[in-house]
């Protein structure tokens, strides 16, 4: 699970897969694949300034849910 949050943090700051998948030691599929779900889910980082800090938490926590329920999956990759 921290893996994901961290995937997602640095493809936030603009780092390419190759380089996420070397910092958080999991394959450039493993990287392609979490990006690929939060996309659908419409997960990013950082959350948008616009939203407010309850739907922050709300549309976070709600994303974490979803990856957490496939994120075995990610580790097995």
């Amino acid at each position: 699970m921290t893996k994901v949050f961290r995937i997602l943090q640095l493809k936030g700051l603009g780092l390419p897969q190759g380089e996420i998948a070397s910092s958080c030691a999991v394959s450039k599929s493993t990287v392609s694949k979490v990006l690929k779900k939060a996309s659908e889910l419409g997960i990013a980082l950082p959350l948008s300034s616009s939203y407010s800090h309850k739907k922050k938490q709300a549309l976070f926590l709600l994303g974490l849910t979803e990856f957490y329920q496939i994120s075995t999956t990610f580790a097995k990759s």
